[in-house]
């Protein structure tokens, strides 16, 4: 989806592992780093460490084991 607004936090619908073990976050086509470019607030959600840019493209992907 294309990014329209100031959003910070994102809930997903499924859950994944903390520490960066299965959630992959890309803005603009580049893969976001865990702690620096966004927080895993819990395994449902994480936050972005700053707003994105409108028109920013966020793809969030994650595996379930």
């Amino acid at each position: 989806n294309n990014y329209t607004g100031s959003l910070s936090v994102v809930n997903l619908v499924g859950s994944y592992l903390t520490n960066g073990v299965n959630l992959f976050v890309y803005i603009n086509g580049l893969l976001a780093a865990v702690t620096l470019d966004y927080t895993e607030t819990s395994t449902t959600s994480f936050t972005f460490g700053s707003n994105l840019n409108t028109g920013d493209r966020v793809d969030i992907r994650w595996t379930t084991f």
